[in-house]
């Protein structure tokens, strides 16, 4: 069975991983909470200890600078010494919300989840502990999750920053 590794930088990427796993969407595999672009794994990281036959890792691009681009160089190239094959990098257009939004559909997430309180913290904390993706998300509709990436190309080629096309994945890389 192929070892694989998921990367996130946090709680809400964590629940709805599981989520696909769970309903058989993605293989299985384990999840490591961590920001690639804002921080660079030390040598010492547990993310770093075990060999992985692939690693799938989940961005957000809402603050792609220069220097968050170069760390996420770093850390692709830390990455590949525990990976068997290419690090597939699944870009959210801006950040998992707007992925969501993306995908269902809509404009307001409160709204269509029918919160009782609609501010950004009100969404963040409903999609990090209480939201039921069963009723919202089946295998068609997540074949549009990831799915943008032309921002974050155009972003790396203004920034004089290479990755091959192939390290650059889409849900369809993702999707079993």
């Amino acid at each position: 069975m192929n070892k694989l590794l998921y990367i996130a930088e946090g709680e809400i990427e964590k629940r709805f991983i599981r989520f696909l796993i769970d309903k058989n969407f993605i293989r299985p595999g384990k999840f490591a909470k961590f920001n690639l672009l804002q921080d660079v794994l030390k040598d010492t990281s547990s993310i770093l200890t075990n060999k992985v036959d692939k690693i799938f890792c989940i961005l957000d691009m809402d603050i792609a600078t220069k220097d968050f681009l170069n760390n996420l160089v770093k850390n692709i190239s830390k990455l590949k010494t525990i990976s068997k094959s290419k690090i597939c990098l699944l870009i959210q257009n801006k950040n998992f919300e707007d992925e969501l939004r993306y995908i269902l559909q809509c404009s307001d997430l409160g709204k269509y989840f029918g919160l009782k309180y609609n501010t950004v913290s009100d969404v963040k904390r409903f999609l990090a502990d209480k939201v039921n993706y069963d009723k919202h998300i089946s295998a068609e509709i997540l074949k549009g999750y990831c799915n943008r990436s032309q921002n974050f190309q155009q972003e790396l080629l203004s920034n004089n920053i290479k990755l091959t096309k192939s390290e650059i994945g889409t849900s369809l890389d993702f999707v079993k």
